[in-house]
């Protein structure tokens, strides 16, 4: 839920000692409220649970994802959680390129984490990875172009 306008979990957020201001708790921006403070996860857990595949940190609280922009603008196709970056996780999201750059680096996402998991970094690396991997690819290509000329002189 989002405490005084940051997205946090109610459990272990420390309850502000100054009674003399009120404290505003409301429901996750930009999520659909089934009832009260309770949002409905059910498209977050759809997309995420199957991508995480044995990263134990994340919690999949989502206030990594009710803090992001560019998920309250496409929440059906957002990266959040982004804390893993390896090869197949790095595929998946390079197959659609807007996913992957659809990130600002504005870092909601890694000052709500409750378990100070740093994805905005995890995303900066994804992208710097996707561009190397191009660059090399590219280069591939290139080579093998420059060898086929030889091959064709040589002919």
């Amino acid at each position: 839920m989002n405490i005084d306008g940051t997205n946090t979990l109610a459990c272990i957020k420390p309850i502000d000692a100054d009674t003399n201001r009120a404290t505003m708790i409301t429901p996750f921006p930009h999520m659909y409220v089934i009832k009260d403070l309770v949002v409905d996860l059910t498209n977050f857990y759809q997309q995420y649970r199957k991508r995480l595949d044995g990263l134990y940190e994340c919690i999949l609280c989502a206030c990594c994802s009710a803090s992001c922009p560019a998920y309250w603008w496409n929440p059906e196709q957002s990266l959040a959680p982004h804390h893993d970056y390896g090869d197949e996780r790095l595929q998946a999201l390079t197959e659609d390129q807007s996913r992957l750059y659809r990130c600002r680096m504005i870092k909601n996402c890694t000052a709500t984490c409750p378990k100070s998991l740093d994805t905005a970094n995890a995303i900066s690396k994804m992208k710097t990875r996707h561009s190397f991997n191009r660059y090399v690819e590219k280069m591939e290509g290139m080579r093998s172009i420059i060898l086929l000329d030889k091959v064709s002189i040589c002919v």
